[in-house]
Formats: C-alpha cells, sequence, structure tokens
C-alpha cells in the first residue's frame, strides 16, 4: 500500500499503535479520512509530511499525529478530557480548519497562524468570539441547522471590535441573523475611517431579502453609505409583531422576518392538537426557532472605538429584546403555527450577496425589479 494517496477508514476500538504503523507504510498519502474511534492503547507520535488534507469524526487521533505540510483539516466531533488535543496539533501550513466548536477554546493564532478559512460545525460554546484573534482570516461560515444565536453573536462582536478579522470579507450562515445588528456591524466595519481593515464584501444566507434590506446591505458591501439608510428602529425584529402574531396575515416565519409577503398558509391549532405536539419529557415542541434560552445573549463590555450613542442605547437593551420576542413567539404558537420556510429560502444552498453582482446580475437592475413585483409573493 506504499502508494496509496487518499485513504478512507471506518474503523472502532482500532488498536492505536496499529492504526500508526499503517499509515507509517504510506509515505505519499495526501488525504486521511478517519471515521470511528481508537482503542485506549496509547502509541507513538507520527510525524506524516506528505498528509495535505485531514478529515476525522472526533479529535482523539489528533494526539497521535503531527501534519506539518497539512492544508485543510475537518474535525467533526470532540472528545474532550482535561487537555483538548487539538491544542496539541501542529500544523503550521493550514489554510482551512472545519471543527466542533466544543473545541473554540482550543483554537488560536498560534495554532495556524496562516488560516484562511474557518467553519463551524455546531452552535454554542462560545464560537463566535473564538475567531476574533485571527488577523488570517478571509472566510467564516456558521455551517450548522440555525446557527441564528451564533451569527447575531458574531455580528454583535465585529459592531463592538470592528478591528477583529481584519482579513475577514466574506460571512456565510446558514440563518437569517437579526437585521439591525447585521446592518450597523457592516456599516460600522465597512465605513469607519482608519481602521485597516478588509472591508466585507460578500454575504451568504438562505436567500434573498426584500428590497427595504437588500438595498442598504448592497450598499454597505460595496463600501457606500446606503441613501437613506433605514433607521434602526425599522430593521429590528420586533417590527414584524403586528404581521407575525396576526391570524389573517398570510406568511411563513422566514419571509416575515425578511419583509416579503407570502401566500403560505397559517395553521390554526387548539390546545389539544398543541398537547399532541409536546415532547416526551412534556415540554412543548420547539421549532427550528431558538427557544427563550437559547435566545438569551450577554451583552459584550465596551466597544473599541467607542459606539455612537444610538447604537449605544439600542443594544444595550437588545439580548432582552430578544427574549421577550421569542416568549411571544412561543406563547402564540400554542394556537397557530406558521411555516418555517417557504421555497424561497434554501438552508442548503445559500445564495451569494455582495456590494455589486447578486449571482451575477446587477442588483440595482432584473434582480430588484423582480422582488418588488408582489404578485410573486
Amino acid at each position: 500500500m506504499t502508494g496509496v494517496r487518499n485513504l478512507l477508514l471506518v474503523l472502532n476500538e482500532v488498536p492505536t499503535p496499529t492504526l500508526l504503523t499503517l499509515l507509517a507504510a504510506m509515505p505519499h498519502l495526501e488525504k486521511l479520512e478517519f471515521k470511528g474511534h481508537l482503542s485506549k492503547e496509547e502509541g507513538p507520535t507520527l510525524i506524516v509530511p506528505s498528509l495535505e488534507e485531514l478529515v476525522v469524526s472526533n479529535e482523539t487521533i489528533l494526539r497521535y499525529l503531527q501534519v506539518p505540510n497539512a492544508l485543510s483539516i475537518r474535525i467533526s466531533g470532540a472528545e474532550i478530557k482535561g487537555h483538548s488535543s487539538i491544542s496539541q496539533l501542529e500544523a503550521p501550513s493550514l489554510r482551512t480548519l472545519a471543527i466542533n466548536s466544543s473545541l473554540a477554546s482550543a483554537v488560536s493564532a498560534d495554532l495556524s497562524p496562516h488560516l484562511t478559512s474557518l467553519t463551524w460545525l455546531d452552535p454554542a460554546h462560545g464560537c463566535a468570539v473564538a475567531a476574533r484573534s485571527f488577523d488570517s482570516l478571509t472566510r467564516i461560515f456558521f455551517d450548522h441547522i440555525s446557527p441564528r444565536k451564533e451569527c447575531n453573536d458574531f455580528c454583535e462582536l465585529i459592531l463592538r471590535y470592528p478591528a477583529s478579522c481584519r482579513s475577514l470579507h466574506t460571512l456565510e450562515m446558514r440563518a437569517y441573523p437579526e437585521w439591525d445588528i447585521l446592518l450597523h456591524m457592516v456599516q460600522r466595519r465597512n465605513l469607519l475611517p482608519g481602521l485597516g481593515v478588509a472591508r466585507l464584501t460578500t454575504l451568504k444566507i438562505p436567500g434573498y431579502p426584500a428590497p427595504l434590506l437588500l438595498v442598504p446591505l448592497t450598499e454597505l458591501l460595496g463600501g457606500r453609505s446606503p441613501q437613506p439608510m433605514p433607521p434602526i428602529g425599522e430593521l429590528c425584529l420586533g417590527m414584524v409583531d403586528a404581521p407575525y402574531f396576526d391570524v389573517n396575515v398570510p406568511g411563513c416565519e422566514d419571509c416575515i422576518d425578511s419583509r416579503m409577503s407570502c401566500a403560505s398558509r397559517l395553521d390554526r391549532h387548539d390546545k389539544k392538537k398543541f398537547d399532541m405536539l409536546a415532547t416526551e419529557d412534556g415540554n412543548s415542541k420547539v421549532s427550528e426557532r431558538e427557544s427563550p434560552e437559547q435566545a438569551k445573549v450577554t451583552p459584550l463590555r465596551g466597544s473599541d472605538p467607542p459606539l455612537p450613542e444610538e447604537l449605544q442605547t439600542w443594544f444595550d437593551g437588545w439580548s432582552v429584546r430578544r427574549t421577550v420576542w421569542y416568549a411571544k413567539w412561543i406563547d402564540w404558537n400554542r394556537h397557530s403555527g406558521r411555516k418555517a420556510a417557504c421555497d424561497r429560502h434554501d438552508y442548503r444552498e445559500l445564495v451569494s450577496i455582495t456590494g455589486d453582482l447578486l449571482q451575477g446580475i446587477s442588483f440595482d437592475s432584473l434582480v430588484l425589479y423582480l422582488l418588488s413585483r408582489e404578485e410573486l409573493y
């Protein structure tokens, strides 16, 4: 097997020395994908200079491998027992890292000084803040189901500390963040003079919002000041209270949140039907949206440079407003339920929004014309 360049192993309880002996016999191995678990048997450290891509189902194998020339590593799970194995990893050439967010505390610029792409594979555990020290990052991707809270947290981080992630220009997320914090984050990052940071140029989300939001967003991504910039009060989640909690207004959750009309029917149900939706432990079943507990945010303290007074006042109460809104949503959902998303929102295939182009079409031409046609909704 000395000529093997691409190896997929699916093994459980494989003896660690046996696996390392196998890998050592493959001097030309360029890609290793290991799914499974090692035995508790210890083994020596193995240097694999030929390996360029590593995909593992948990971090345990990193305790024994040194991959000095690896360009891409993906760790889909974690087995943390005391000190994380990833902190022992030496991969100075690493450019792309996809990682379970429970390993966020072990990720640092010292680990991979030239990292350009960081993907979080699951939510929580402080992953939004972990990337702050990486000046080399050009792309961050929140790649898991409903990462709305983490996206909001990251937007707040950049809003308060716009010089963080100095090289970042692309932000991808399988969620819609809150529009007020997103637009004001991009505005502060791209238009605040004297920062010496890369401009955020590309945003990837599950679908285009209405022109009310899309137009200022494309302007900001292009480094231009929107004329006019929508007031903060028109961007916040609370602005959708009236249509969202009105049984006479049809529409899916994402369309209402994105300020679009939608023909999706409203599901009106009684208490008996709601009880049937309860989980086995008797708690109300919450859909893809956040629960009040998930919606809680611990606000960052301070900003550098200081926030304008209007923004400071607004975001000081942001976490409380979100918690109140989601509490209202869950209470309302006891009697009525909206479809989470219609076919205009695809959480697998994200759309790209840039300062000048939307999927190759000038944003101020055909796309906006089509989006503004009410009969399409």
